[in-house]
């Protein structure tokens, strides 16, 4: 009897490993940056840059505000006073645009996503 369960155990562990890891092996899961394009051009999400003012004069993605992370709280009711509207951050790295996620997040807003670091979403960025 504990020979057929320790084998159901096991079994029933790699079904749900194999499950787990389908969408990867067929290229079907899309990454951060590519979801965030998407919620761009076809949920006509706003693109937040929370880096520094500096950062974004280096280069920055087409159509984005500058929000920076500091400043974001009393700068976004001014902005974006709709707390339903769609929503893209980024930062450099992703770290400071989860950080305006959880600021926003906490001031209302709903329909946000991280789209993580500039040169991340640069990599995938869609052809016109």
């Amino acid at each position: 009897m504990k020979a057929n369960y320790t084998a159901f155990i096991f079994i029933g562990s790699m079904l749900l490993l194999a499950l787990l890891f389908i969408p990867n092996i067929f290229g079907q899961q899309k990454n951060r940056a590519e979801t965030a394009w998407d919620w761009v051009l076809k949920n006509k999400a706003v693109l937040i840059d929370v880096r520094t003012p500096e950062e974004f004069k280096s280069g920055h993605l087409d159509n984005a505000v500058n929000l920076p992370l500091d400043r974001i709280a009393d700068m976004i009711k001014t902005s974006y006073p709709d707390t339903s509207t769609p929503i893209v951050l980024y930062c450099r790295s992703g770290n400071r645009s989860q950080q305006a996620y959880g600021i926003l997040k906490s001031l209302g807003y709903t329909q946000l996503f991280n789209g993580g670091g500039y040169q991340e979403l640069l990599s995938v960025k869609p052809a016109k």
